[in-house]
């Protein structure tokens, strides 16, 4: 072999080094890129996660918030409640010492006036005085009939018989 053939296969060898050199360079540039654009898309999909993490976070804090205020209207409903029904007792017991009033009354005049008829003498309470009805059942209001408004009957004939 003489020197122009070792020097065309160093020239090949060399062209085979710088191309194969080109292809690991193109081959590196194109995994960076893919690196680099993976790397992107991570970042973007973490800050869209973050974002939505953000979302249900303050959407979890309105429900919250509105849960409290239900919460609260609850508590302010059972303490209304609670007043009502308070309320409701003492008038149920104001009716009572009403009823028992005049049953005294009605006893008293009976006493004065020996002669009045027996059905103005002091009578049991009826069924209507009772105490231990549910809130707004209670006694009619005295001198009301049944609630109703209307001044009840009560016997207008007078006391005794005579001038």
């Amino acid at each position: 072999m003489d020197s122009t053939m070792w020097i065309w296969i160093a020239i090949a060898a060399v062209v085979i080094i710088v191309i194969i050199a080109v292809l690991i360079s193109l081959a590196s540039r194109r995994r960076r890129e893919a690196k680099e654009l993976q790397a992107k898309e991570d970042r973007e999909r973490a800050a869209k996660l973050r974002e939505d993490a953000r979302v249900a976070e303050l959407d979890s804090r309105e429900k919250n918030a509105a849960a409290m205020r239900k919460a609260s209207d609850a508590e302010q409903a059972a303490v209304a409640a609670e007043r009502l029904s308070m309320e409701a007792e003492q008038q149920r017991s104001d009716a009572a010492v009403a009823a028992a009033a005049a049953r005294e009354k009605l006893a008293e005049a009976a006493d004065v006036d020996p002669g009045a008829d027996a059905s103005n003498r002091a009578q049991p309470a009826p069924a209507e005085d009772r105490t231990d009805r549910p809130s707004g059942e209670g006694a009619p209001e005295e001198g009301n009939d049944a609630g109703t408004g209307r001044h009840s009957a009560v016997d207008s004939r007078p006391l005794h018989d005579g001038p």
